[in-house]
């Protein structure tokens, strides 16, 4: 429980982070900082794309799991 708590936590931060980005990002040096792994590979103008992946590389992960003993299905989940 913990360990699901602690991940959807992590991302709703993140997810608030991206959102008030554009906003903060250009006042708060350390908001920049703190959420640099988020934000630094991405244009100015496309600064949400780090939630987009983050989630696609959630769902990947999750694949394995979801679909135990199937790598067939796996496979097909991946591309």
């Amino acid at each position: 429980a913990a360990t699901v708590l602690y991940g959807v936590g992590f991302f709703s931060l993140c997810l608030t982070a991206t959102m008030i980005a554009p906003s903060k990002s250009s006042a708060d040096t350390k908001f920049v900082q703190y959420f640099r792994f988020l934000l630094y590979r991405f244009r100015v103008d496309r600064w949400y794309w780090g939630v987009v992946l983050m989630s696609r590389s959630f769902f990947m992960a999750l694949t394995p799991i979801v679909l135990p003993g199937k790598p067939n299905e796996q496979l097909v989940m991946y591309v």
